[in-house]
């Protein structure tokens, strides 16, 4: 296990050896400034401890370590479908006396030692265990078990190597869009020039600063640029770090990263040793995202899209208990994946010269991987990271995004989109929007409907800047600290089976409650969480305390039933426009497409001139 990020066995490069071995994946123990949740990394058994201080695995006399875990286990199954690696070593650096165990695990089968090593050692020393040939493993996934014998004994570090050879030579570019952020993207360069990838010479970081204010100290060892840059969204800040690798001409894959991330260094190593015995010579990683909120479950380990549905994005392994063994192992086998998530995105430079789509905040990265990578997407077991959690970004201004933006790349990428499906959509989030009392989400969406169907022309013309100026969260569903008699209100129970259909019905009939006189309206708020709506339970109240799951910030939501009939007005309209324009303006975005992501229209957007960057040379 690299803990600490020290690796004493194997060398920091990704070069072979004395043994022409080269590292593939560095067991990891938990670094208390990421989780303190051991068992995403190892199970100890009373005898056997972590020492953080030290970066130690420590063995008493009986004690046993498992890494039976997501961010340890070797996935034999993947490994074996999508690179060439065959040969497998198990390296670790120890002392004392201590049997090693290689275990197999398949999906619906019980664990079995396939290799074995029993030590005695008086100082540290180097141990291998050759791992049976994947091709005979099949599938599943194996890991490493020790356990202290008679006396006890200290494990320094643990690695996964082969004597195979390398496809292909990787240097990776790994951009970092931020925006006023200057925390979390320090924190992260601090755990890099900490880590095993400092010196090497396969990595550079590419820094686009969307608020041209990040002052930072940049890790010595770690060639870093800093690219000062327009607030042009993700997207834009993607694009500026794309054109930057190409201009460059060092990096022959690029990672996209967000910059409300942290994750643990060996991810970028990890990567690189996936990339370069790849079969696939166009092979994308998508990262897996854990949320603050749920630190021990994954989110999204890539996604699918369905352009007619009313949630076109549906995350794969999404509630997968990452603690679990058994679920890491199912989330193993192969799902089919339509996109990755910007947040963490591994993939080469020769796949596609185009770049982003500029749509600020939403779908760029869904439609670049639904246009150039889909075939090619894979996720893996310990390659994921912890992300802020999303719950609260639901407001006007991501909603605005959202329904616009997927309405580009739903006529972009889907043949069978149609307008039918874009008025589902819309009027369905709409809707339960103003059911809600949620009028400026309603609003918001009303917006991006009209704004999508002006058309590609108008779009070239935005001023990205000035535009999210104009949707931005100010108004009257702004998140704020709760009082203490808002943190109260209850929430209503979801209820089910006829009594929450007929509740629905109830809701859709009365519009809400508006039909209703106001006598037959209690006036005692509801509670729901903030990124939800509440078809059917709001239509006899007046106010809705809308909150996040700790019920420390959130807004109160008020009955306006003049506004309510305006906007639901307005809503009935754009639905008309819809079907009057859709047909002409999907031929124009069609026809318009190279043009929306050349480097000629990003260019215009950075500026006249591209400035230099600021740069740290490695050390």
């Amino acid at each position: 296990m690299n803990i600490a990020g020290r690796p004493v066995a194997s060398p920091p490069s990704s070069q072979p050896d004395g043994h022409g071995l080269t590292p593939l994946l560095h067991l990891l123990v938990p670094d208390p400034d990421l989780t303190s949740d051991r068992e995403l990394y190892v199970r100890t058994t009373k005898g056997a401890c972590v020492s953080r201080a030290g970066g130690l695995v420590d063995l008493a006399a009986g004690g046993s370590a498992s890494f039976d875990t997501y961010f340890n286990s070797f996935g034999v199954g993947k490994w074996l479908r999508h690179t060439q690696v065959r040969n497998v070593v198990l390296t670790l650096q120890a002392c004392g006396s201590f049997r090693a165990e290689v275990v197999h695990q398949r999906v619906g089968r019980p664990g079995r030692v396939v290799a074995c090593a029993e030590v005695q050692a008086a100082t540290a020393a180097v141990t291998e265990i050759e791992v049976p040939e994947l091709s005979r493993l099949e599938d599943g996934a194996v890991y490493l078990r020790i356990t202290a014998l008679g006396t006890p004994a200290v494990v320094e570090s643990a690695s996964w190597q082969t004597r195979d050879p390398r496809r292909r030579s990787v240097r990776l570019g790994v951009v970092i869009t931020t925006f006023r952020r200057p925390g979390p993207v320090q924190a992260n360069l601090d755990r890099l020039a900490r880590s095993l990838v400092v010196d090497r010479d396969d990595v550079r970081l590419v820094i686009v600063d969307n608020g041209s204010d990040f002052v930072g100290t940049l890790p010595d060892g770690i060639p870093t640029s800093v690219l000062s840059n327009p607030n042009l969204g993700g997207a834009g800040g993607f694009a500026r770090g794309l054109m930057h690798l190409r201009d460059e001409g060092w990096a022959t894959h690029a990672v996209f990263m967000d910059d409300d991330v942290s994750f643990e260094p060996e991810l970028l190593t990890r990567t690189i040793e996936l990339l370069a015995p790849a079969t696939d010579p166009h092979l994308c990683i998508a990262g897996a995202m854990l949320t603050d909120g749920t630190p021990t479950r994954i989110t999204e380990a890539g996604g699918r899209f369905d352009a007619t549905s009313v949630m076109p994005v549906r995350p794969v392994h999404e509630g997968c208990d990452a603690t679990s063994w058994l679920e890491v192992l199912g989330a193993d086998v192969d799902e089919p994946i339509d996109y990755g998530a910007w947040w963490y995105f591994a993939f080469p430079l020769d796949l596609a010269r185009a770049n982003p789509l500029p749509v600020f905040l939403r779908g760029d990265d869904v439609a670049w991987s639904l246009m150039h990578a889909r075939p090619h997407i894979v996720s893996f077991n310990g390659i994921g990271l912890w992300h802020d959690s999303f719950d609260l970004k639901s407001g006007p201004s991501y909603l605005f995004y959202d329904m616009r933006n997927f309405a580009l790349v739903s006529v972009l990428c889907a043949p069978d989109y149609r307008a039918r499906h874009l008025v589902r959509r819309y009027v369905s989030r709409c809707g339960r929007n103003l059911l809600s009392f949620k009028y400026s989400s309603a609003a918001s969406l009303t917006a991006a409907v009209r704004a999508f169907l002006e058309g590609p022309e108008e779009w070239l013309r935005l001023d990205h800047t000035e535009l999210h100026q104009t949707v931005r969260d100010d108004g009257d569903e702004t998140v704020r600290p709760l009082e203490a008699w808002e943190a109260a209100v209850p929430d209503l129970p979801l209820g089910s089976g006829l009594p929450r259909k007929g509740r629905a019905l109830l809701s859709l009939l009365t519009l809400g409650g508006n039909l209703l006189p106001a006598a037959l309206r209690r006036q005692s708020p509801i509670g729901e969480r903030v990124h939800r709506q509440l078809l059917g339970r709001a239509a006899r109240r007046n106010e809705i305390v809308f909150h996040d799951d700790a019920r420390t910030v959130g807004f109160v939501a008020r009955r306006d039933r003049r506004r309510f009939f305006s906007l639901l007005g307005r809503m009935l309209c754009t639905t008309v426009l819809v079907g009057v324009r859709f047909r002409r303006v999907r031929r124009a975005y069609l026809a318009a497409y190279p043009a929306l992501v050349s480097d000629e229209y990003w260019t215009r957007q950075f500026g006249d001139v591209r400035p230099e960057p600021v740069t740290a040379a490695s050390a």
